[in-house]
C-alpha cells in the first residue's frame, strides 16, 4: 500500500518472477523498494538477481563475496526494530530516513566489525542479528561526522563478463562506479567527495563550481536532488555551493546512491568519426581542442572543465541545448 511505502521507502524489498512485468518492476523502484529477481525454484539466473554481496569494511575498503546461502534473500525482516534503535542513537532523524547509510556509520562509530551495503535486504539482516546478539550493550550514538556514498557506475551495465563476475548489474554498477565510501565531515568534505566521484581534479577539472554543476546535471543526481527538495545550487557562489553540497552529504535522508562522472566514449567516437580527432585515444589535451573548436563554432558555452566542456557538446549533438539545460 501507499501507506506502507511511506513508512519504509528505502527498507523493504519486493521478490518478482522471472520474465515478470518490467513496468511493475519499476514502480517498485520509484517507491523505495529493492527489486530481486528469481525463477520458480528461487535461484536467480538473470542479470539483475543478487547472488553476490558488497561488504564496507571498517579500514574504509569493501570486499564483494558470494552469498553462500540465497534462501536469505527470501527471508522476510522486519526493519521496524532496526529503524528504532538507529532513531534512538540520532543515525536517523525519522523512522522512514533510509537505513543502509545508517547503519554504516553505526557500524564504523561502534567498530563492530563489516557492513553489508548490498543487498540491502541482507544488510538488514545482519544489524538485526547484531543487535539482537548485543541487547545489553551500550551502543555509541551517531558522531555526526560520517557521511555515507554509494558511488555507482552512471551507464547499463551490458558486459557478461562483469555481470558473471559481480552476480547481478546493481552490484556491477556499484563496484564499477567508486563502490560505498564512508567520508569524514571536514571542510573539504565536498572537493573530496567531487574528486572521488571523477567530478574534479587538478588538471584538467580544475574549476569547483563547474563540477558541481556537471555533478546536479546527472540524470540519476538531478532526480535524486530534486526527489529530496534541494533544488539547484547554480546560482550559489563557490563558497556557497561546498557548503550546499557539504549539507546535502551530512543528511540522513538520502540513500547515498549517487552517480559517478560519465564516461567521454560517445565524444571520442563521434569525434573520431568526425576527424575532429585522430582516434578514439587521444589525449585529453586533443580532445579539449576538439570541444573548444566545435563550441565555438556552434556558439555553445566555453567552460574550463574537461567534464563540463563533455556534457554541453553531448547535450548539443544530442538534439538538446546546454544554456538551458538544468543543473
Amino acid at each position: 500500500s501507499n501507506k506502507a511505502n511511506h513508512a519504509w521507502p528505502q527498507a523493504f524489498f519486493v521478490l518478482l518472477l522471472e520474465g515478470g512485468s518490467g513496468p511493475v518492476a519499476s514502480a517498485f523502484k520509484r517507491a523505495g523498494a529493492e527489486v530481486l529477481w528469481i525463477n520458480k525454484d528461487g535461484a536467480g539466473k538473470n542479470r539483475n538477481h543478487a547472488s553476490k554481496q558488497v561488504i564496507l569494511q571498517l579500514n574504509g575498503n569493501y570486499t564483494v563475496e558470494l552469498i553462500t546461502d540465497l534462501d536469505l534473500l527470501l527471508q522476510f525482516v522486519d526493519p521496524a526494530a532496526v529503524a528504532q534503535t538507529l532513531q534512538s542513537l540520532n543515525y536517523i532523524s525519522t523512522l522512514d530516513d533510509p537505513l543502509i547509510p545508517a547503519l554504516a556509520k553505526f557500524y564504523r562509530a561502534n567498530d563492530i566489525g563489516p557492513c553489508i551495503v548490498y543487498p540491502r535486504h541482507l544488510g538488514l539482516q545482519q544489524a538485526l542479528a547484531t543487535m539482537t546478539a548485543s541487547s545489553a550493550r551500550r551502543w555509541k550514538p551517531n558522531p555526526g561526522n560520517l557521511a555515507f556514498v554509494a558511488a555507482y557506475h552512471s551507464s547499463s551495465v551490458q558486459n557478461k563478463q562483469a555481470l558473471a563476475h559481480y552476480g547481478s548489474e546493481q552490484c556491477a554498477k556499484l563496484c564499477l562506479g567508486k563502490g560505498p565510501l564512508l567520508l569524514e565531515s571536514r571542510p573539504t568534505l565536498a572537493d573530496e567527495f567531487l574528486t572521488r566521484l571523477g567530478f574534479l581534479d587538478e588538471q584538467h577539472n580544475c574549476d569547483f563550481g563547474e563540477a558541481v554543476g556537471v555533478f546536479c546535471g546527472g540524470t540519476k543526481n538531478s532526480k535524486v536532488l530534486r526527489t529530496l527538495g534541494w533544488g539547484s545550487p547554480s546560482a550559489l557562489d563557490d563558497r556557497s555551493k561546498r557548503a550546499w553540497l557539504h549539507t546535502v552529504l551530512m543528511s540522513t535522508k538520502y540513500s547515498g546512491d549517487w552517480s559517478v562522472v560519465p564516461v567521454d566514449v560517445c565524444i571520442r567516437e563521434f569525434f573520431a568519426s568526425r576527424n575532429f580527432i585522430r582516434h578514439r585515444e587521444a589525449s585529453i589535451p586533443d580532445v579539449v581542442r576538439a570541444l573548444k573548436k566545435y563550441s565555438v563554432e556552434h556558439g555553445l558555452p566555453l567552460f574550463n572543465n574537461y567534464n563540463a566542456l563533455v556534457r554541453s557538446v553531448d547535450w548539443h549533438f544530442r538534439g538538446g541545448d546546454p544554456r538551458t539545460r538544468r543543473v
